[in-house]
C-alpha cells in the first residue's frame, strides 16, 4: 500500500494575518481520511474543526479572506488556548501513529501553530514527538520539485494547483476547504506521478 492511500489527516488553518511570530490562528481543521477499502472506493473524511476568539481584532484584510469577523469569533469561538491544545494534541496523536500530515505550505501552520503553543505555554509538537515531526507532506513543495513540474508558470497557490490537477475546490480559504483541498491534490499529484507515491 502507498501512502496516499493508506490513513491521511489533511491540516489547514486561517489566521489573523501571514506574520507567523505575530499572527494567531481563527480557525483550524484536521481532515481524518480512513485507508483506501480493497478494491478502491470512498473515502469519507471525518472532519474535525474549531473556530477560536483570538482574543484581538481580527484584521479587515483578513474576515475578507477566510470569512470569520472578529465579531463572529467572538460569538462562536472558543478560548484560543482550548483550540491550540486540541488542535495540537490531533495533530502529535496523527503524527505518532505514523499518520502523514498532508496540507498546502504546512509549514506556514505548523509555524504558527508553534508560535501559538509557546504564546499560550502548551507543549507543542516537537516536545511532543521527540523523535520528530514526520511524516508530514507539503503538496506545494511537492509541486515544484516534481521535475516536469519544476519550470512551469503561474501561480501555485492552492486555487492554481486545484486547477491544474484538476482537483474540486468548494469554499477556498476556509480551513476545512483547504484542507480536503490539499488532499485531493496530493491524491491526484500520486495519480500523475507514481514515484511521489511510492
Amino acid at each position: 500500500m502507498s501512502w496516499y492511500t493508506g490513513q491521511l489527516a489533511l491540516v489547514d488553518t486561517e489566521t489573523t494575518g501571514v506574520n507567523v511570530f505575530s499572527d494567531l490562528i481563527v480557525t483550524a481543521c484536521v481532515a481524518l481520511v480512513p485507508a483506501r477499502p480493497i478494491g478502491g472506493g470512498l473515502r469519507d473524511p471525518r472532519v474535525h474543526s474549531w473556530i477560536a476568539d483570538p482574543g484581538v481584532e481580527i484584521p479587515e484584510a483578513a474576515s475578507a479572506i477566510h470569512g470569520v469577523t472578529t465579531e463572529h469569533a467572538r460569538k462562536y469561538g472558543r478560548p484560543a488556548v482550548e483550540v491550540v491544545e486540541e488542535f495540537t494534541a490531533m495533530c502529535a496523536l496523527m503524527l505518532s501513529q505514523g499518520i502523514p500530515l498532508v496540507g498546502m505550505n504546512i509549514a506556514f501552520d505548523l509555524s504558527i501553530l508553534d508560535r501559538e503553543c509557546e504564546r499560550h505555554g502548551i507543549k507543542s509538537l516537537d516536545v511532543r514527538l521527540p523523535g520528530g515531526l514526520m511524516p508530514i507532506v507539503d503538496v506545494f513543495v511537492i509541486d515544484k520539485a516534481i521535475p516536469e513540474e519544476k519550470y512551469r508558470k503561474g501561480s501555485r497557490n492552492l486555487t492554481a494547483l486545484c486547477e491544474y490537477y484538476g482537483v474540486k475546490i468548494e469554499g477556498a480559504h476556509n480551513s476545512d476547504a483547504d484542507a480536503l483541498a490539499a488532499g485531493r491534490v496530493a491524491w491526484a499529484i500520486c495519480k500523475k506521478y507514481p514515484k511521489i507515491a511510492e
